[in-house]
């Protein structure tokens, strides 16, 4: 799957979701932008950061970082 890189509406809503759950097959550094924006926009529930996202987030080692950064506690980011 290599959806197009765009920002959260009503009419692409079933297709980030199917992204998130590539995403969640997949580990976090291997994640493509596409799969970054949709955590952010659904996952993360900020959708009001997605436009920034697109601009700037490149794959999944930048969230990597952005993950160090943050501290998540999230189970799924410990193990990496």
């Amino acid at each position: 799957m290599n959806p197009r890189l765009s920002v959260l509406s009503q009419d692409n809503y079933q297709e980030k979701l199917a992204v998130l759950t590539e995403a969640r097959e997949t580990a976090v550094a291997q994640w493509r932008a596409h799969h970054v924006l949709a955590w952010l926009e659904i996952e993360m529930n900020m959708p009001l950061y997605g436009k920034t996202c697109a601009e700037n987030i490149k794959s999944g080692k930048v969230n990597f970082q952005v993950k160090k950064v943050m501290h998540l506690e999230n189970e799924r980011f410990r193990t990496l």
